[in-house]
Formats: structure tokens, sequence, C-alpha cells
């Protein structure tokens, strides 16, 4: 029989064609070939392997712990500590109780408005703190925020690092189709691409058509360490 590498379908060959009985050559056994061939017990079954980077590999980050967040709320963040400090500050400087208690102002000053905030995130407490109502309304206010962001970060860091450990989610050839995640690609020319190609299941036929083609095994060891 003649097989098209090209194509994978048949071409019109002796066997086909009733000028021989039989033919000895490797050909892999596939639901539309055996509609006109009658083949012998099989002799070797190969499979398909993935080639992928481990998930610790591919998430691997030097900044770990900041992982949890995007840059965006980090950014935020940095913003929000810097409009907390000012308001601070200035509710100290406005409040009734520092008209009447003008010493008081020398300990809520900027640098100490600034620590207070900053001291807030990790639980801690600064050298000094507001005295007036409002402050200490407002104080309070950032504490509450600060302790739910906290409980936020903690949960997302051990979920980070917990997934690092996690298997990669892909079982089977079709999986691929239904995840994000992973990018693939068949190598041209091969036995395989003509077997997923002519498959009876349209889902096996669309890892190639929806991956990317790959020239050899070298191609796509270096597309796997780039992480793509």
């Amino acid at each position: 029989a003649v097989v098209s590498t090209q194509s994978g379908h048949y071409g019109r060959g002796d066997l086909l064609d009733g000028k021989t009985n039989y033919t000895a050559q490797a050909l892999a056994i596939s639901t539309e070939r055996s509609k006109y061939i009658a083949f012998s017990t099989s002799f070797y079954e190969g499979g398909a392997s993935f080639i992928v980077m481990s998930y610790s590999s591919l998430h691997a980050h030097d900044y770990f712990f900041l992982k949890p967040f995007k840059g965006t709320v980090w950014c935020s963040l940095v913003v929000m500590m810097v409009i907390m400090t000012l308001l601070m500050t200035c509710f100290t400087k406005s409040s009734a109780f520092a008209m009447h208690n003008p010493d008081s102002l020398d300990d809520m000053y900027l640098y100490n408005s600034g620590w207070v905030v900053a001291a807030g995130l990790v639980g801690q407490g600064g050298e000094a703190f507001p005295s007036s109502l409002s402050g200490r309304f407002l104080l309070f206010a950032w504490w509450f925020f600060a302790m739910v962001l906290g409980c936020m970060y903690t949960a997302n860091l051990s979920a980070h690092l917990t997934l690092e450990h996690a298997e990669i989610p892909i079982h089977e050839m079709k999986d691929l189709l239904t995840q994000s995640e992973y990018g693939w690609g068949v190598i041209g020319d091969r036995n395989m691409e003509a077997r997923l190609l002519n498959h009876v299941d349209s889902d096996y036929q669309k890892l190639v058509t929806k991956g990317q083609r790959l020239s050899g095994l070298e191609e796509a060891k270096a597309l796997v360490r780039k992480g793509k």
C-alpha cells in the first residue's frame, strides 16, 4: 500500500487494486485504514508522550512573596499609605483637641503618622497615636483594612505555594483543548500528525489544526524550555 506522507490518505497501491494478496511493511493501524485493509495482529504498540516543564519550573519567581497580589494592587497600596499619612497629619492638626493642646502636634507630625500607617500593615503600633477622636477613627479604619488585607495575602500566598507542588492538569491529549494555560504543537510530516488528522474523533483532529506545527523534536524541546 502507498501512503502519502503529506495528507496521510491512501494511494491506489497494488493491495487496494487487488493485484496482490498481502504486503508486509511498517504501517500504523487506524480506524480509517481498517475499512480497506485486513491487518494482521499488531507486532508493536506505540504511544504519544508529552514533554512539558514542571509547574514549579514554569512558575518560578525570585520575588514569589509578591505573587499573591498583582502589581497594580501593590502600587495602589503604596498610594493609599501616602494618602493615609497625609490625612492622619491633617486630622491631627485641624482637630479641636489639637487647638486646645498644641503640644500634641509634636506627637503626630508627618514622620510619626507615616510610621503608624506602615506599622499597621504588619500588626504593629507606632511611637505615638492620634489623640483626637477623628484621628482615632481614621486609624481604626486603616487597621481594620490592614487586617483584612493581611488575611487575603496569607491565603493567597498559601495557595500559591501549594500549587507549586500540584500535578499538571493534563491526563490525555484531549485535555489540551479544555485549558488555556499550556500551548502545544505537533511535529509535522510525522506518523502522529497523520494519525490525529485521520482520527474519527474530531477532537483529535483539532489538536493538529489548533496546535503549532513544529519542524522537529529540537524545536519542540527549545519551546518547552522557554515555557511556550
